[in-house]
């Protein structure tokens, strides 16, 4: 639904004009054609089809974590085995789409927390839609940072913890570094091997 609404928005803003302003087809505002600039899936059986149409495997493929197992795992990951540990923050080592194994305070993604968005919304635009998959929007980091919960469970019932593979984060680091701007010094995390 969240889809379609944004599906909706984008067409108020760009589809063509009917000739006749006064015409309209709902959902869409009055004037604007059903010529549409946008097109997303309404259905799963559509999702799959793109997906197949893509190469992209099948839409199992990207659900295949979510009865395994009581945490939240990326589909992009591969996990054999699990360990919640508490570590120290300042241990951690981050990936972005620029720097392999860096400290949490030379991305980015730090310096949004601390109030210096631009850096940040630059390396998104940057990189959206090639090396970012995920909702990694501006909007949605601002949403994480206003609602942020440490002790957060997913709407599924899964925990949602920071993923590491030996002391490189694999997920999270949006909400590592809302942890470390909070100073908060140790966090528990989920070592993934």
């Amino acid at each position: 639904m969240n889809i379609s609404k944004i599906k909706i928005k984008i067409r108020n803003e760009y589809n063509p004009s009917f000739k006749d302003s006064t015409k309209q087809v709902k959902p869409l505002n009055v004037g604007v054609s059903h010529d549409h600039c946008i097109h997303t899936t309404d259905y799963e059986s559509q999702t799959e089809y793109l997906l197949n149409a893509f190469g992209l495997g099948s839409l199992q493929y990207y659900k295949r974590h979510e009865a395994k197992s009581e945490y939240y795992i990326p589909y992009h990951l591969e996990p054999t085995k699990f360990e919640e540990l508490e570590v120290n923050i300042d241990d951690l080592l981050v990936n972005t789409a620029e720097e392999k194994n860096t400290s949490i305070e030379k991305t980015p993604h730090f310096d949004y927390v601390n109030g210096n968005k631009k850096p940040y919304i630059e390396y998104f635009q940057k990189h959206f839609g090639t090396k970012l998959q995920e909702d990694h929007f501006p909007i949605a980091f601002d949403n994480l940072i206003k609602t942020f919960n440490i002790d957060y469970i997913r709407e599924d019932g899964k925990k949602s913890f920071i993923l590491v593979h030996g002391n490189i984060v694999q997920d999270g680091l949006h909400r590592l570094c809302i942890l470390k701007k909070m100073g908060i010094e140790k966090t528990k995390v989920l070592l993934i091997g």
